[in-house]
């Protein structure tokens, strides 16, 4: 049995706490709640289960005193008392019970053994059967994604009345493991509306009309398709109203019941009389635990509450993954079940994707390798987790070969996650996974790549889901992961890498749980409704952005408050700047060609502004188009094509200088020296200084607790091409006032600050310097910075949190201002230079800046190809076309 609670203080007046109770696939866990969703304490015990080819099975017995021990030592842990505990509510797996008419169990076990009488949610024996309901398609499955999946109940159902006559004929009732779970605790055998809709294929939509004309939220059931059940075969489970099945459902937290049982409250060492909610599938209730768990600020970005929740998906990790996504209107998606109407929050409907096989999978690729039992000794030397040490060699190679990030790890290895058959999209539980890249090699460093790819497929798996979702409909924007999985920093950056959206960790470790005890909150009335309920106990934690964004430049408080919206918001501002930027240059172009103009009026200058203007726009439309292309920055890219085009050109006209003039050293000179350059931006762009950082109190994925090691890159010259740009403009300003004013002092001043002037180098210089150092600190704030790491739990060795690791990244940029600052003068200077010792006119693609765009642009065009051309080999992966699938 594992614990964990928080110090209390020895004396304190009576709370008001919560109790979650979580069944899952190898333990049953209890956590307390107090009032604000803070968790107290918790504690949980392994479970019992035996596997058997596709055959998975528990036993109902097992766990009741398993969660009978979690639940007293969480209490005991925790001190709360049995007097605190207000409400109860209970979530599992969506496993099939079954129970004789005493309430004893009936196996479900070719072994014959009464102890079993569960079929685990993850067993695969009723593929068969499955694939013959599917084939008479029934209109019920068109809210299963148009088909059943052999984890769904009617399969596993129809295998028992074709394979076990006997236990058939002594099932009394046959219930969801959480409904069990809630019937064991009050006596009330009322289903809830999230297992029966979501497993059993009850039309929890038919509950609308009858909510809208009765007032209470516990009714008859009216949602079962008779004709559904006789065309399957399983017609005799009609008989009784249903009664094997369910006679009665009601949403999820509804109190059942008179509360706990006089029995019940002493196997757990409460009293008698709690409240406890109708019960949620785990996964659900991971779901109810997360939805609410952002910051008030995003919260409150979109003006409809009720609308933003529709913009968000919850991943529930563990042994596999399911992807939660709520619409106000019923959206069908092949392949993805539902839409299922209030199976978790009440009267939205609810869209669940999911992975059969995450954390199961990760678990088989580890353990499956030759370096595994080397490498748990190793773990276990240093008291970590498997988990942990691999993303310690990870991290360890990724600094040994000077690769920007993770993922370019894996360039050579990749795995497709189906080893478990495809939940969604696919919708295939035939489907194999498969591994491509492998070689003789076995160390440890292969399996990390290993584990690296794994991971990645997994995340491309929930991208998948995710664009398939949007591509129906859905407006996902944010996700919001929990679970044992979510605990891994490797694989929750993966997954925001990938998807390409934040993802939101909750502020509580145990959601699960949370979304347990949120039930008996509702069901003991502190709430009126469910979505209330997660409202005041919800809370967000940690926030995971794109590692290859800019880090933290000013306009990205914009996008962490509010995400997408925040995103498009600071694209709609950038749209309106270039329009005006676009007008002034073109009122300038218009003054400037004034005196060159004969026949010069009001008419021609705003024909030709408004031309102007609209060629910046349309250029800028081009560039926003070619950059939907994933081939880099289209601006930069039309920039590119413009030096291109008259490089050729300028170069002849160089090249005819010297030989005209004889001169081949200095035309030697000017190509070496353009090479030189070259070589020299690739180097100083590519350069960066990495902080190194420790993230404190990180996770595993099934344990917490450890250390993340990682660095914080800073660019030497992250201000790019900006200083010498502004510098060339304050050094034409003079010339450009003399003209208007014809100030002699001012006419002086032009001549000295021209190329070729007195002043013009080392004024140019210091410009540079003043420029480079103003844009290095506009993009990245140190105090920003500071605060950010403070709140990941983020520190630099050596140095303070706070005022301290600001002053020292202010030391850090300062420095790194100045290399950068060095480089952009000689990058300015050189041309000159050369030309002054070659007596040449260098070509124009030798100027400073041309050459910073023609190779920033480059290799950021280069980079962006690879990184499609990597995403590109994942999805070549997926062979079916969706929208053509027929189950």
């Amino acid at each position: 049995m594992t614990s964990q609670a928080p110090s209390s203080s020895p004396s304190r007046p009576l709370r008001s706490v919560f109790l979650g109770v979580d069944v899952g696939t190898g333990s049953a866990r209890a956590g307390l709640f107090d009032e604000n969703g803070k968790l107290l304490g918790s504690s949980s015990s392994p479970i019992q289960i035996w596997k058997e080819a596709d055959c998975v099975e528990q036993s109902s017995t097992d766990i009741w005193l398993a969660i009978c021990a979690a639940v007293k030592a969480a209490c005991s842990l925790a001190n709360v008392s049995a007097e605190e505990v207000k409400g109860l509510g209970f979530v599992a797996t969506c496993s099939l019970v079954a129970v004789d008419s005493d309430g004893c169990p009936v196996t479900v076990s070719w072994s014959g053994d009464s102890r079993r009488n569960i079929i685990v949610w993850m067993d695969h024996r009723a593929v068969e059967q499955a694939e013959r309901i599917n084939s008479y398609k029934s209109p019920v499955l068109q809210y299963c994604g148009g088909s059943l999946s052999p984890e769904m109940q009617p399969p596993k159902l129809l295998w028992v009345k074709e394979n076990l006559k006997e236990s058939w004929s002594m099932v009394f009732k046959w219930m969801d493991l959480s409904d069990w779970l809630s019937y064991r605790a009050t006596g009330d055998d009322t289903r809830s509306l999230c297992t029966t809709v979501c497993k059993w294929t009850y039309l929890g939509h038919a509950h609308m009309q009858q909510h809208e004309e009765k007032e209470s939220r516990n009714m008859e059931a009216c949602g079962w398709d008779d004709e559904f059940w006789e065309e399957i075969g399983l017609g005799d489970l009609v008989e009784g109203h249903h009664s094997k099945i369910g006679r009665s459902v009601a949403f999820p937290g509804h109190p059942l019941g008179s509360g706990l049982t006089s029995a019940a409250a002493k196997e757990l060492g409460l009293l008698a009389g709690i409240p406890v909610g109708t019960s949620l599938i785990d996964a659900h209730a991971g779901g109810v635990g997360v939805m609410e768990s952002v910051p008030f600020s995003v919260s409150e970005a979109k003006v409809d509450d009720t609308e933003a929740l529709c913009h968000r998906m919850a991943l529930v990790c563990g042994t596999s993954t399911c992807h939660m996504a709520v619409s106000h209107r019923k959206l069908f998606i092949p392949g993805v079940w539902g839409p299922f109407w209030s199976a978790m929050v009440p009267e939205y409907w609810l869209t669940e994707g999911g992975q059969s096989a995450t954390g199961a999978l990760l678990d088989h690729i580890i353990e499956n390798h030759v370096a595994s039992p080397h490498l748990a000794n190793r773990a276990a030397s240093q008291n970590i987790s498997v988990f942990q040490l691999l993303n310690k060699i990870l991290e360890t190679m990724m600094l040994d070969l000077k690769r920007p990030f993770l993922a370019s790890l894996t360039g050579e290895i990749h795995v497709l996650p189906d080893f478990h058959g495809n939940r969604s999209p696919i919708a295939d539980p035939k489907a194999k996974g498969m591994v491509s890249g492998l070689t003789l090699d076995t160390s440890e460093k292969q399996l990390a790549l290993l584990y690296l790819a794994t991971v990645q497929g997994i995340a491309y798996g929930t991208r998948h889901i995710v664009d398939h979702c949007n591509s129906h409909g859905h407006k996902i924007d944010t996700i919001l992961a929990c679970g044992g999985l979510a605990k891994n920093p490797i694989l929750i950056q993966e997954h925001a890498d990938i998807i390409g959206c934040p993802i939101i960790l909750p502020r509580e470790s145990e959601p699960v749980l949370l979304g347990a005890a949120i039930l008996g909150a509702v069901a003991a009335r502190k709430y009126s409704s469910l979505h209330e309920a997660m409202k005041a106990l919800n809370a967000a934690g940690q926030i995971v952005f794109q590692l290859l964004a800019q880090i933290y430049p000013k306009l990205q408080d914009l996008q962490k408050r509010e995400g997408e919206a925040g995103r498009k918001k600071i694209l709609q501002y950038t749209r309106y700047a270039s329009v005006g930027f676009a007008i002034v240059q073109a009122i300038g172009q218009v003054l400037y060609l004034r005196p060159y103009v004969n026949d010069f009026s009001t008419q021609w200058a705003i024909s030709s502004v408004t031309l102007l203007t609209l060629g910046s726009i349309l250029t800028t439309y081009i560039g926003e188009r070619i950059s939907d292309l994933k081939l880099g920055n289209g601006t930069s890219l039309l920039i590119f094509t413009s030096i291109i085009s008259y490089l050729p050109a300028s170069f002849g006209r160089t090249a005819a200088e010297a030989f005209q003039d004889g001169n081949y050293v200095g035309l030697a000179t000017i190509i070496f020296s353009f090479f030189l350059l070259v070589l020299g931006i690739v180097y100083v762009q590519e350069a960066e200084r990495k902080i190194p950082l420790n993230y404190a109190s990180r996770y595993t994925s099934r344990s917490g607790g450890l250390q993340k090691s990682a660095y914080l890159p800073f660019k030497v010259n992250s201000s790019g091409v900006m200083p010498i740009i502004f510098s060339t403009s304050s050094l034409a300003l003079p010339g450009t006032l003399a003209r208007f004013t014809g100030l002699a002092a001012l006419k002086k001043a032009a001549v000295a600050l021209n190329p070729g002037g007195s002043f013009y180098l080392p004024t140019n210089i210091l410009l540079i310097a003043f420029f480079n150092y103003y844009y290095t600190f506009l993009q990245l704030d140190p105090d920003d910075v500071s605060e950010q790491l403070k709140r990941q739990g983020a520190s630099i060795p050596l140095v303070r949190p706070g005022k301290s690791t600001a002053a020292f990244l202010k030391t850090v940029l300062t420095r790194i201002s100045v290399l950068g600052s060095a480089f952009l003068a000689v990058l300015a200077a050189g041309p000159a230079v050369v030309e002054q010792i070659t007596h040449l006119t260098a070509f124009r693609g030798f100027a400073g800046t041309s050459v910073l765009i023609l190779v920033g642009c480059a290799t950021d065009t280069a980079r962006k190809v690879q990184a499609e051309i990597i995403s590109q080999k994942y999805k070549n992966i997926e062979f079916y076309d969706i929208d053509n699938f027929s189950p």
